[in-house]
């Protein structure tokens, strides 16, 4: 009786794990690792903190497969190589654009694709590469790093030449610069300020009489040429003489 109960366990668990791993396979082919995919190198010239192996890549947010490999670039050791298998039928081109993400504020970090030019064609393998290539651009992190890098060493800049500018030496020439101007200025007489006034008035009064002598100048130029015009239409006017016509409306 033991014996026979003895073998009905044993056959219970292999039987529940047998199930237990048919169910997880099923599982594991349902979430796409049963999928085909195509495998791509993308170049990463930033930190990949927060992304592991088998972590996820997304095209605009849209599972589209996982990181298969994460490891330093041998011949450039400024560089991250990541091989990514994606599902077969994804539009990835030479448009398509390969960055670093996170999640929330969780720091997982995961791949993000997206297409920066429709209008390229597709990815060729180039010689001595596995897989073909996936241009890379800048997280949103590595651009505020970097523009926050440049914004310190501006500051830092704009701080030397400031203190170069206070310089004991040019402290004293800009004293002495407003020394000599308050000096001038002192010398300045309220007598000199008058006759700047009254240079200013007979300027005043020039404008005005030079208005005059324009108009009558305008007047004079006027007769001429009504007088020119009279002796072109009947030259025997310079015989008998004339006298001028009166002037027409607006003359």
């Amino acid at each position: 009786m033991d014996t026979k109960f003895n073998y009905f366990i044993v056959g219970f668990f292999v039987l529940f794990f047998t199930c237990v791993l048919i169910v997880w396979g099923a599982w594991i082919f349902s979430t796409g690792k049963g999928k085909s995919y195509t495998p791509y190198l993308v170049y990463m010239n930033e930190s990949v903190s927060g992304l592991n192996a088998n972590g996820p890549v997304k095209y605009n947010g849209v599972d589209v497969g996982y990181v298969a490999h994460i490891g330093i670039d041998k011949q450039n050791p400024k560089r991250v190589r990541l091989v990514l298998n994606i599902e077969k039928g994804t539009p990835i081109t030479s448009g398509t654009a390969a960055t670093m993400m996170t999640q929330g504020l969780t720091g997982i970090g995961y791949v993000g694709l997206k297409m920066l030019d429709p209008n390229k064609g597709p990815l060729i393998k180039l010689p001595g590469e596995e897989y073909p290539i996936i241009n890379s651009a800048p997280s949103l992190f590595f651009r505020l790093d970097s523009s926050l890098t440049k914004l310190i060493n501006s500051a830092e800049n704009i701080s030397n030449k400031v203190n170069d500018l206070l310089t004991p030496e040019n402290r004293k020439s800009v004293s002495n610069i407003i020394s000599n101007l308050d000096h001038i200025t002192a010398n300045i007489s309220k007598q000199d300020l008058n006759k700047l006034d009254v240079i200013l008035d007979n300027a005043a009064m020039g404008s005005e009489d030079l208005a005059a002598v324009m108009a009558q100048l305008n007047k004079t130029t006027h007769d001429i040429q009504r007088l020119t015009k009279m002796i072109s239409e009947n030259p025997a006017v310079l015989l008998r003489g004339q006298q001028l016509p009166p002037p027409g409306p607006g003359e």
